[in-house]
């Protein structure tokens, strides 16, 4: 069977669309008992458990050499998966998923979550940005949920040229958004969440500014939440790479503001404090693999 591009895990979603999960739970996972419950509806150590079932899984799937051990290790992992969905469903009263169902639906998540990061990426770079992971170590802040840390998508060190900017550089996070407004034709809110919460006040602490960016087709279909808007800066990259900013109406800090004017991502980089050597290099890189594509096309 021939390996396709990408990541082991997906390689194995698309070489093996059969296998599915036991219908069953983790017996040896920690009693959940009196213990609080994280945002993902499993205690500490209940995710520090399932958390290493992956993690395992995944080497194994990693080091796999033949597609017999490839199929196995992704079946350990896809059913580790499903047991941590299982547990999470069980802590609110809830039956486990059909494990076929469940499937498609893993499936549908991961891919989502790959067309993000691949965004995601393109947003470093056109900014001028290092990406958090591929740093040692990646910097995380603590969040209000006990034992859960947040991991922004990047950090800066340069100041930052909003109005308001400040010395240290910025906390920065790359939000994937829907390019439909909702049923009844209304913009989708990114609402300011535990994890933004978390890196604004590490961004706080650390004298950083913390932005959000968004990201869409269009930024007519979407915009930030009040208090989003209030504690961190938000832009907003559309489909032809233009960046702008959202300017809140201070006389109604709630539910009011507008996308500023349309800018190009060099006048962008500034702002996050980004690197606008590295966003340079990666613009001409763009430039140069699409005169390739137009010239192998001619």
């Amino acid at each position: 069977m021939q390996a396709r591009s990408g990541s082991h895990t997906k390689r194995a979603r698309e070489d093996f669309p059969d296998l599915h999960p036991q219908k069953k739970k983790d017996d040896s996972a920690p009693k959940t008992g009196d213990n609080k419950l994280n945002s993902d509806h499993l205690t500490p150590e209940q995710k520090k458990h399932f958390d290493a079932r992956k993690d395992e899984a995944k080497k194994k799937l990693e080091a796999a050499k033949t597609d017999d051990e490839r199929r196995q290790a992704y079946e350990e992992l896809l059913q580790a998966r499903y047991e941590t969905n299982a547990c999470s469903r069980e802590n609110r009263g809830m039956d486990p998923e059909d494990p076929a169902a469940w499937r498609k639906q893993h499936d549908q998540v991961e891919e989502n979550g790959e067309r993000g990061r691949e965004l995601e990426n393109k947003v470093l770079d056109e900014l001028g940005l290092e990406n958090n992971n591929n740093k040692s170590p990646p910097k995380e802040y603590p969040t209000e949920n006990d034992g859960e840390k947040t991991r922004p998508d990047a950090t800066s060190d340069k100041p930052t040229a909003f109005e308001d900017g400040r010395e240290n550089g910025a906390v920065v996070d790359v939000k994937s958004q829907s390019n439909k407004p909702t049923e009844d034709g209304k913009p989708r809110t990114q609402n300011n969440s535990a994890q933004l919460r978390g890196q604004q006040a590490g961004a706080e602490q650390d004298g950083k500014t913390p932005v959000v960016v968004m990201a869409s087709d269009d930024p007519n279909n979407c915009r930030p939440s009040g208090p989003l808007a209030g504690e961190s800066k938000v832009l907003h990259r559309d489909k032809d790479g233009n960046y702008r900013e959202w300017q809140q109406d201070p006389n109604n800090p709630a539910d009011k503001g507008q996308w500023g004017e349309p800018m190009p991502a060099k006048d962008a980089v500034p702002l996050v404090g980004g690197d606008p050597a590295k966003a340079e290099a990666h613009r001409k890189k763009q430039e140069e693999e699409k005169r390739q594509q137009q010239s192998g096309a001619a």
